[in-house]
C-alpha cells in the first residue's frame, strides 16, 4: 500500500515539476498579470496609481495623434497607424475625417465605426 511522503525530499522528480509548475502559475496569477498589464503600456501612458488615473482622450485627433493613439482606433493596428502618419506627413493635415478613406485597408465600414471615435483638428 503507498502511503503519502512525509517530507518534500521524497518526492518523485516528476511531482516536485509538477508541484513547482503549480505554485508558479498560482504565483503568476496572483501578481503578474496586473503588474505585465502596467508594464505594457509603460511607455504609451503614465503607470497608474492610487492618487492618479489613466488619462485617455475621449476622441483621438488624427491629425496630431501619435501612432499609439491611433491604434486605440477601432480597425487601426501598428500598420495602419504608421500608415496614417505617413500619409499625414507626405499630404498634410487630413481635412476631414472621410479623408482616412485614402489609407489603404480603411474603407466605408471601418471609416463607420471610426468616426465616432475621431475628431479632425483645423488643418494649419
Amino acid at each position: 500500500m503507498d502511503t503519502l511522503p512525509t517530507r518534500w525530499f521524497e518526492l518523485s522528480r516528476r511531482e516536485l515539476k509538477a508541484l513547482t509548475c503549480t505554485a508558479f502559475v498560482i504565483l503568476a496569477g496572483l501578481g503578474g498579470i496586473g503588474t505585465w498589464n502596467r508594464a505594457v503600456y509603460t511607455e504609451e501612458f503614465s503607470i497608474y496609481n492610487a492618487s492618479d488615473s489613466l488619462s485617455v482622450p475621449t476622441r483621438i485627433d488624427i491629425n496630431t495623434a501619435p501612432p499609439y493613439e491611433l491604434r486605440f482606433l477601432p480597425g487601426i493596428g501598428q500598420a495602419r497607424a504608421e500608415a496614417i502618419i505617413e500619409y499625414r506627413t507626405v499630404n498634410g493635415a487630413f481635412a476631414d475625417i472621410d479623408e482616412l478613406e485614402k489609407i489603404s485597408g480603411i474603407g466605408p465600414a471601418t471609416l463607420k465605426r471610426i468616426r465616432p471615435l475621431a475628431t479632425c483638428s483645423a488643418p494649419d
